[in-house]
C-alpha cells in the first residue's frame, strides 16, 4: 500500500528566544532549547574559543517536542553580535520566524508491503520510504534510520527490509518531532494491519496479541527488548474501554481503535566521543541544609527536574 503525509510543525506555546553576552569567563548564553550539550558544542566551534569559554543555561522551556532539538542560527548570531559590540543581545523570534525556521516533521512519501498466514500471524513487512529533509541535515541521518528500524516491533518478525532516502529540498529543514522517523511509518504498519484483521475475520486486538513479542527477546535486527507489559497494557484498555462491545458498534463518526509502537531507550551515543562518564550529576550541600543539584539533563516537561530532586530527597 501507499502512504503520503505531509509535514507539520510542533506549534510550542514558548517561540524560540536566546540572550548572549560575553564577560572575562568568555561566552554565557541563555537559550529556549532542548539540547544544551549540542549549542554548547556548536557556540564553541562556532566563536572558536575553547568549551570551557563557553556556558549555556536553559531556563524552564515552554514547549520543545523536537523542535528545539538542534542548535539555531539565531543563537550564532546574537553569539556574535554580543561580542562585536561588547553587550548583551537577545532575539525572541515571531510565530512568522518560528514557522520560517521549521524543523519538523518530514514529509513522508511510502509504500509498504505486509504479509500475514491466513490465521493472522505477520509472516513478512518491507518499507521503502522517501522523506522530505528540506536544505539541512538536522536530525535526517537518524530519522531515515528510525523510519525503518523502528517498524522491527513491538511484533515478532522474521523477514524485514527498508529502504529509506532522505531527500534535499529548497524549503526550512526538516528535524525531530515527537517520535521522529516512528510514527509516519507506523501508522501505515498499524493501519495496514486493521486492514487485514477485517479481511480474515479477526479482531484487530486479538492479531495483534498473537504477534507481540515476549520479555526478553530479541527483535529480527538484534535490538534487546528487556521488560514489556504491553500485553498488560492492552488487555487493560480493552477491558476498561468495553471494546468488544463497542468496536464496529458505534454511530457513524465514531469509533475505537487500537495501535501500538516501541521506541528506542538509552542509546547513549556520546556528543563528544572520550572514555569520561557522558553524564553527570553534582551535588552541593550548602551550611543551611539545602541541597543544589547541577544536572545536564534537559527538562522539557517529561520530569527529569523532578525526578532528581525526588531521588537526591529520598
Amino acid at each position: 500500500m501507499d502512504f503520503e503525509m505531509i509535514g507539520i510543525n510542533h506549534g510550542f506555546t514558548e517561540p524560540h528566544a536566546s540572550t548572549a553576552f560575553w564577560d572575562e569567563n568568555g561566552l554565557t548564553m541563555i537559550s529556549a532549547t532542548q539540547v544544551t550539550h549540542y549549542l554548547h558544542r556548536a557556540l564553541a566551534k562556532t566563536m572558536e574559543v575553547p568549551l570551557s569559554r563557553v556556558r549555556v543555561i536553559k531556563p524552564h522551556i515552554g514547549g520543545g517536542f523536537g523542535g528545539k532539538g538542534d542548535p539555531f542560527a539565531h543563537e550564532i548570531i546574537v553569539a556574535h553580535i554580543a561580542r562585536k559590540t561588547g553587550k548583551p543581545v537577545r532575539v525572541r523570534l515571531t510565530r512568522e520566524e518560528v514557522f520560517l525556521n521549521n524543523h519538523g516533521r518530514h514529509p513522508t512519501k511510502m509504500t509498504i508491503q505486509l504479509g500475514t498466514s491466513k490465521d493472522g500471524i505477520i509472516k513478512v513487512l518491507d518499507a521503502n520510504v522517501a522523506i522530505d529533509g528540506g536544505a539541512f541535515g538536522s536530525f535526517g541521518v537518524v530519522t531515515s534510520y528510525y523510519n525503518g528500524v523502528l517498524l522491527q516491533a513491538p511484533y515478532k518478525l522474521d523477514n524485514f527490509g527498508f529502504v529509506t532516502n532522505r531527500v534535499y529540498t529548497n524549503k526550512p529543514q526538516c528535524g525531530a518531532m515527537r517520535g521522529h522517523g516512528a510514527v509516519n511509518t507506523r501508522f501505515a504498519v498499524e493501519s495496514m494491519i486493521d486492514e487485514i484483521a477485517h479481511k480474515i475475520k479477526i479482531d484487530p486486538i486479538e492479531m495483534r496479541m498473537k504477534n507481540f513479542l515476549d520479555p526478553n527477546s530479541l527483535t529480527v535486527g538484534k535490538y534487546r527488548i528487556t521488560s514489556n507489559g504491553i500485553k498488560q497494557a492492552i488487555n487493560t484498555v480493552a477491558e476498561q474501554s468495553d471494546w468488544k462491545n463497542k468496536h464496529n458498534k458505534m454511530p457513524k463518526g465514531h469509533g475505537y481503535g487500537v495501535a501500538c509502537g516501541f521506541f528506542i531507550s538509552g542509546s547513549a551515543l556520546p556528543i563528544i566521543w572520550n572514555e569520561l562518564p557522558q553524564s553527570v550529576v553534582h551535588l552541593k550541600v550548602d551550611f543551611d541544609g539545602r541541597v543544589l543539584i547541577t544536572s545536564g539533563a534537559n527538562d522539557i516537561g517529561q520530569g527529569s527536574d523532578t525526578m532528581l530532586a525526588i531521588i537526591v530527597a529520598g
